[in-house]
Formats: structure tokens, C-alpha cells, sequence
């Protein structure tokens, strides 16, 4: 499980400003598996097992910070609107720049649902697991997700150029960002 460390840790860093929330999510990740590997009955990979456990530590750590509100839901708060920022990518390329900050603008369930497609490569029926939806509800909310997307890349954009080519290039922009948000990776502008 050690090997998943870095995606643990990426998955937390895009929600999170401090690295220091990132770095305590993902211990307390790591810290639950352990308490619920005897409860594990190979439903799911390993992987996708431990996605779940950091999506509802995620949950948790929303509603934490939002404490008046026990019910609160991912879709209904962005990473911006908790105040979160992002400061990994302060040299990273004004796609990147536009990406991550469309990213951090859409409701956060639709974020994690883009991220664990398309960062963390998770087939739509892990999707599911971690999200805790019908396989079938992936599809349609990441088609909405794509297009919350897009309509936060077009408003952050600096030129209509700089809008279609992030917004269709999505799974190129999606790897170059995620080795930027990937611990001791260097080649945030590298193709």
C-alpha cells in the first residue's frame, strides 16, 4: 500500500492549501486502512479500497470545516469556497494555471470525480466504489462534470486560444498536472 502513497497524497493536495492538511489527510488515510484491512473482501482493488477511504476522509475533513453543517455535500461546495488555494503550481504554465484553478472552482465532487478519471486513471466501476454511486451514474455525472469544467476554464482564460486548448486537450493537461502535483517530479511543463 506504501506504493500508493503519492497518489494519496496528490489526491489530497489539489483540496487543501496548507501541505501540512494534505500531509495529515493522508496519514489519517493510511492510519484507517490499517483499522479496516481485516474488513476488506476484495470487492474492489486495493487501490480503489483505499480511494474510498480518502475520498470519505475527505468528507469528513469538509465537513469539519464547515461545522454548523453535518450534512454538507461535496457538490455543493467548492475548494476556492473553503478558502482552500493551491501553491504547487506558481510556475507551471498558464494552462496548467487555468486548469487547476477551473478545477478548484467546480463543486468537489464533480473535482474528484475529473481527478480520479483522469489524474489517478480509475476505470469508471472504481469510480463508483469510491464515490459510493451506481456505475452507471458515473457516466452521466462526468460528462456534467466536463462541462462545469469547461465553463470555468472559458471564464479563467486569458484568450479563447488559451480556453480550447485546455479544455480539449483535458487528459494531456490532466498528466503534466498531476507530475506537477506528484512529490519529486520536476517536469511540470514537460509534454
Amino acid at each position: 500500500m506504501a506504493r500508493h502513497l503519492p497518489e494519496i497524497a496528490r489526491f489530497f493536495a489539489s483540496k487543501v492549501s496548507a501541505s501540512h492538511d494534505a500531509d495529515d489527510l493522508t496519514a489519517r488515510t493510511f492510519e484507517i486502512l490499517l483499522g479496516k484491512l481485516a474488513q476488506y473482501r476484495g470487492d474492489a482493488s486495493p487501490r480503489t479500497f483505499l480511494f474510498a477511504i480518502a475520498h470519505n476522509v475527505l468528507l469528513g475533513w469538509v465537513r469539519d470545516r464547515r461545522r454548523g453543517d453535518a450534512r454538507i455535500e461535496l457538490g455543493s461546495v467548492s475548494a476556492a469556497a473553503l478558502g482552500m488555494s493551491m501553491t504547487a503550481l506558481l510556475h507551471a504554465r498558464r494552462q496548467e494555471r487555468v486548469l487547476l484553478d477551473a478545477l478548484r472552482a467546480i463543486p468537489m465532487d464533480a473535482q474528484v470525480l475529473l481527478e480520479l478519471t483522469y489524474f489517478e486513471e480509475l476505470s469508471r466501476a472504481e469510480v463508483a466504489v469510491v464515490m459510493g454511486v451506481p456505475a452507471g451514474t458515473v457516466a452521466s455525472r462526468l460528462r456534467r462534470a466536463k462541462e462545469l469544467l469547461t465553463q470555468a476554464i472559458e471564464r479563467r482564460a486569458e484568450s479563447p486560444e488559451v480556453a480550447v486548448s485546455t479544455a480539449t486537450d483535458l487528459e494531456g493537461w490532466a498528466r503534466r498536472l498531476r507530475a506537477s502535483l506528484t512529490p519529486g517530479t520536476d517536469d511540470v511543463g514537460s509534454s
